[in-house]
């Protein structure tokens, strides 16, 4: 099964309890920034950044 990562980070699915946490978001909006700006035409690479494996998101980043 596969993520996206924003509702990842604000709803936890399996436990079916929120988990907003503040740092990981602005983490999160840092990172795609930074990946939109490097490669802005790559979107393998946006594709891969939005949609990955069911992993533990703080494993990711």
């Amino acid at each position: 099964m596969f993520w996206i990562y924003p509702l990842k980070f604000i709803f936890d699915w399996e436990n079916k309890k929120f988990e907003i946490n503040k740092n990981v978001i602005k983490k999160f909006f840092i990172n795609l920034k930074k990946l939109i700006d490097y490669r802005s035409t790559d979107f393998s690479s946006l594709h891969n950044y939005f949609f990955t494996p069911n992993k533990k998101v703080d494993t990711i980043l």
